[in-house]
């Protein structure tokens, strides 16, 4: 991550000019410290949601890589007769965990679900790189499938 900040450079009295400086600053992430879940909000039944995403955060919301291979089990909350896990947009890869790669920060996943109403979208921390915070959830609407 980098950031810009332009200050003023006073320059010699008699001249009466400013010039302008750029400074550039590097943020080093902290230790990994949550597990953040992200994608649609909603999703019509039978079809394949757009991306999930499965982020690992430090305390300050920058991303943050796992030292070790990190696994997430992906589950609903309640559970629900009509929801599948993806590896892929296809459909062609059922999952129910999602692993993050030692020295990366996240990973994605796909939803379908056949059920209308509210799926309660999970990815737990099962194993791996320590997490305070190794939970997280996304509300999803199923929409019936004329509803687009």
């Amino acid at each position: 991550m980098r950031s810009m900040l332009r200050l003023p450079c006073v320059t010699p009295v008699n001249s009466g000019t400013l010039t302008p400086i750029e400074l550039t600053s590097t943020a080093i992430a902290k230790a990994p410290y949550q597990v953040i879940l992200s994608g649609p909000v909603s999703v019509k039944a039978g079809d394949i949601s757009t991306v999930f995403t499965v982020s690992i955060q430090d305390d300050y919301n920058n991303d943050a890589n796992v030292s070790s291979s990190t696994v997430f089990s992906l589950s609903e909350n309640p559970a629900r007769s009509g929801g599948i896990f993806y590896s892929n947009s296809d459909g062609s890869g059922m999952i129910t965990s999602l692993t993050i790669a030692s020295g990366a920060h996240s990973g994605s996943f796909y939803y379908k679900d056949t059920v209308t109403g509210t799926a309660n979208i999970v990815s737990t921390r099962t194993s791996g790189q320590s997490l305070t915070v190794a939970s997280s959830t996304q509300a999803v609407t199923i929409m019936p499938a004329d509803a687009y």
